[in-house]
This record gives structure tokens, sequence and C-alpha cells, in this order.
């Protein structure tokens, strides 16, 4: 007979190990839910507990790991890539996606455990790996930055088989149909989209495959009372989707054609510049719209010629665009800008259209030209716009230093550069000491004022021109040297430690100082094509394992012999 207060302390052994083990440990149900976590999992994966609990396993799987769920027995094994329902002694590598987006690798291993007749959990464990699949190969690197892509793509996008079933959907094609991606792979169609367009989708589809390009279809979808725009490309046996909701697009622009109309109904085009020339751009006649918009007089402009009043660098484009005065009967000109009576210059559309007369000669050509200054002035504030969002995602919002996106960029750049030319290239690895003691003691407000001013002091330090500074990460910062030795990147490691110290502020957690310090590794090589670009930013992450090892607040170098 069992002792109960052995049992009870064993019990509780187990709650503990199960909870400050560094293994990642959960208990899924048998439909794949999840019922229990530990913190190192949650850790892992970068959610909070209360975030994973009940939702399925797939819910938090890397998009290019999910084949075929809808054949699999059991579903949970299949979905974490397993086949036996053993425990795994030899643990298979695994991708899942974090909250943000970003791609873990990690050993999985899974064991059954029947806890009463007829029930059943699955206890899974996993290990992140971190060091060696940051060497995958290029293929691996294209394929998972096209999932990466796709996955934060606002459009939705899917990938179906030549039965027309759902092979991938992305986040945003989840969104659309308000379903999981594990509820949506394997089904057809049918399954998703009304009758009507589903068969519309399908023989659309069913063209390209026989075409062998890609084509736009648009559809409505009853249901849901919306347009649909389809982009739908061919693949070996199978084909790709991308499609958007454009009722939007669809109602505007319908909204614009119903104005258009009236507008031309209630005016009889007085608003445009109606023109006659001959073939050599001679003006025979102008309304008396072009008052209005150019400045002159319908009488000034008869007997000069048109082409007179174009901008040098817009004639050039209607030159290049081909001789109208030979067209058959109808062309568009390219937006250009003309010459205003002020000076200035108006942007314009014009319609060209030959016409007949009862006069023997050549036939004279009617312009109906449109004012789109308006028009262009808000495509160039969109471009602006456009610009401006594009370099607001390279950087980070809360230090204003690069963010890992444009590091990637420039460090391959930098690659790039030092492999071309043989000049070295050098990368410091700063890490923030003891920064989560800093949170917890001071608040993550208080750390979020100390990481901003960390980077406004890296910032002093490395200031040579070429210098890039990034946030790697967390407390985690990377400095890219380019045309920088051994030396140099210790001179500059070393002055953005003692920048940093200089700060002085104020950390009573740590156990190297009273103030905020840091910890440096840097590494310097000169690229070949026999290296890969992930060996530098290797041995700069062990040098910066060295100085935390020794101490911290030190730099440390990986040297070469």
């Amino acid at each position: 007979m069992s002792d109960p207060g052995v049992e009870s302390q064993e019990q509780h052994l187990n709650t503990l190990a199960f909870q400050r083990s560094l293994t990642g440990m959960a208990f899924l149900s048998a439909e794949g839910t999840f019922v229990s976590l530990n913190p190192a999992f949650c850790s892992i994966m970068g959610y909070e507990r209360e975030q994973l609990l009940g939702k399925h396993v797939d819910s938090i799987r890397h998009p290019a790991d999910i084949e075929s769920l809808y054949e699999a027995k059991p579903k949970v094994l299949d979905a974490i890539g397993l086949e036996t329902s053993a425990p795994s002694a030899d643990p298979k590598e695994r991708r899942f996606v974090d909250r943000n987006g970003n791609t873990i690798w990690a050993n999985v291993a899974v064991s059954v455990l029947r806890t009463s007749p007829g029930r059943q959990l699955y206890f899974i464990q996993v290990q992140a790996i971190t060091e060696h699949k940051p060497l995958q190969t290029g293929a691996e690197r294209s394929l998972a930055q096209m999932i990466d892509m796709l996955e934060h793509s606002t459009d939705g996008f899917f990938a179906v088989d030549s039965q027309s079933r759902f092979t991938y959907v992305n986040r945003s094609a989840e969104m659309f149909f308000g379903r999981l991606r594990a509820h949506l792979i394997g089904l057809s169609f049918t399954d998703v989209f009304p009758e009507a367009a589903a068969q519309a989708i399908a023989e659309h589809c069913s063209r390209i495959l026989t075409d062998h390009r890609p084509n736009l279809l648009e559809l409505y979808d009853e249901p849901g009372n919306r347009w649909i725009e389809i982009n739908a490309s061919p693949l070996a046996d199978s084909f790709s989707v991308l499609f958007r909701d454009v009722t939007d697009r669809r109602q505007a622009e319908a909204a614009l054609r119903e104005s258009e109309e009236l507008h031309r109904i209630l005016t009889e085009h007085c608003s445009d510049i109606i023109s006659k020339h001959t073939g050599e751009g001679d003006i025979l006649y102008a309304s008396p719209s072009s008052k209005t918009l150019l400045g002159y007089e319908a009488e000034e402009l008869i007997g000069t010629n048109i082409f007179d009043y174009f901008h040098p660098e817009d004639l050039r484009l209607i030159q290049d665009a081909g001789d109208y005065s030979i067209m058959a009967t109808e062309m568009s000109l390219p937006p250009y800008r003309m010459r205003t009576k002020q000076g200035e210059y108006l942007w314009l559309e014009t319609n060209i259209r030959r016409v007949s007369t009862p006069e023997p000669g050549s036939k004279p050509f009617v312009w109906v030209s449109r004012d789109i200054s308006a028009r262009k002035k808000n495509e160039q504030q969109l471009l602006k716009t456009n610009e401006l969002l594009q370099k607001i995602s390279s950087i980070d919002a809360l230090t204003g230093l690069a963010n890992r996106r444009s590091f990637d960029e420039n460090y391959a750049r930098e690659w790039r550069h030092g492999l071309r030319f043989a000049t070295p290239l050098s990368v410091i690895l700063l890490d923030i000491d003891y920064f989560k003691r800093y949170n917890d003691n001071y608040g993550h407000h208080e750390g979020d004022l100390c990481l901003q001013q960390v980077a406004e002091a890296l910032l002093r330090a490395a200031k040579r021109p070429g210098d890039f500074i990034a946030r790697f990460g967390g407390e985690e910062f990377i400095i890219v040297l380019p045309m920088t030795d051994e030396s140099g990147a210790a001179f500059v490691a070393e002055q953005l430690r003692y920048e940093i110290e200089r700060l002085g502020i104020p950390h009573t957690c740590s156990d190297v100082s009273t103030i905020v310090t840091a910890s440096l590794g840097f590494a310097t090589l000169v690229p070949s094509r026999e290296l890969s670009p992930q060996e530098l930013l290797i041995r700069a992450d062990r040098a910066l394992y060295q100085a935390k090892q020794e101490g911290r607040n030190q730099v440390k170098g990986f040297l070469t012999a």
C-alpha cells in the first residue's frame, strides 16, 4: 500500500520539475489543443500561457510544415511531424512561428499518456535550436523569406492541388474565410465559396492550367456582399491564387463612372478643352474652356502649334510614343504638362480622334483634354507617403535605430562589397548586462527609456561614415563596421562600452556594477566564397558569450590566428 504522503511529495516534485524545466513541455488533448504548458514552452514560442491554452497546435506551426492534415491519423502526431504514438527517442526538427511571425526551429519529442479508459493526452517536449539553423541553404532562406512575405501580406493567398484542394493558406486568407488554417487545408473551393463563385473560380483556374499563364478574375461573393479580385498563376500540376477584397474600389469606380457620365451630360464637355488640329499639331480650333484652364483666349491659340506649349520633358515622351498623325482612329496621350499663359504648367490627359470632314485633303484630329493636376498632385503625395512608409518599415519604433529587417539588407550589401573588393568586415554584438532584472526592478517604462538612452550613446560612439547600428532584438544591438580590421573593431567596441557606462543609469540589481553596463563581442574577417555570411555573426556571438562568462561589462573579440 502506497504512502499518501510520499505520493503527495512526488506529485509536488513532478509539478516543480514541469514548471522549472528549461525544456519546453506541454500537454495536448486528443484533438490537438493545448491543455497545459510550462513557462519554458511559452518562452520558446514567445506567447503568454493564456494565449495558447485551448488553441490548436497548428496555430503556432510554420505554414511550410503543414501538409495534408486532413488525411493525417492521428492528427496531433502528424501535425507535429511524428508518425508514431510511442515516445520519440530521436527528436525531430520542426518549425514553429512565434507571436511576432518569426520562425523558430526546435527539436520535438512526443509521448502518449492514457489518463483514463478511453482518454489520452499527448506530452510534447521542445528544445529551441539556436546554432546551426541560421546556416541554412540559400534555397531554404529564399523559401523562408517567401513564406514570411506571404504571411505578412495584406492580400489573401492560397495554393491548391490539381483537385482544387487547399494545400496552403496565409494569415490574410484565414481572416478572409473566418477559419483557422488547420481547418482549411484539404478543403476544396466548394467548401468555402458559394456554389456559383466556386464554379467560376474552378473554371478560371482550369483555363489557367491549360493556357499556362496567370490571369485576373473579379467575382461577386453574394453571402459576404463583396467583390473579390483573384489573380491565379499556374504551377507544375496545381496553381496559386492571390486575392483581395476590391469592394471599395468597385464602389468607387462605379461612383466615378456615374459621376463622370452625369458630368458629361450636364456640361457637354464644356469643362474640357476641345480643340481641332492638323496632323502636324497646328491648332485649327479651341473651345472657350481654354481661357479657364490655360488663360489663353481661343483666338490666341488658333494658328499656333500645340506642341510648342508642351513641357520639354513630356514632349520627348509624346514623340517616343509614335506619330499620332498616322493612327487609324483614336489614341490617348500619356499625361503631360502644358504651359499656361502665366508660365506655369498644367497636367492634362488627352484623347485624340481622327474625324471626317467634307473638305478634301488630310483629315483633322479632335483633341479632348482634361485637367488632371489635382490627381497628379495626389499621386505625388501618395508616392511621398509610400516612401515614408518604406522608411518607417526599416526603423525600430522604440529606439529609432534600424530594425532587424534593415540590418539584414545592410549586412548582405556590406558582405557583397567585402567579397568584391577583398576588404575586412567587422561586426559587434552588444548585450545590456542583466537587463531583465532592470525591467523587473524598475518597470518596463523605465526599461524602454534605458534602451533609448543606450541607442543614443551608440550613435555617439559609432559615427564614422558607413558604421551601421541596429536593434537586434530585446536588449541586444548589432553594429556593422565595413572596411574595419580587428584593431579598429576593438577600438569602436570599447568606445561603445564606455559611452554606455558614462550614461550612469542606476542599476542596483546588476552583479557587476551599480549602473547600467554592457558586454560586447566582436569578430572580423574578409568575406570569401568559401565562407557563409553567417560565420561572422556566429564568431561575434561566441565572443559576446565569452565576455559574459568572464564577468560582463567588457569587450571580447574572436581573434583569428
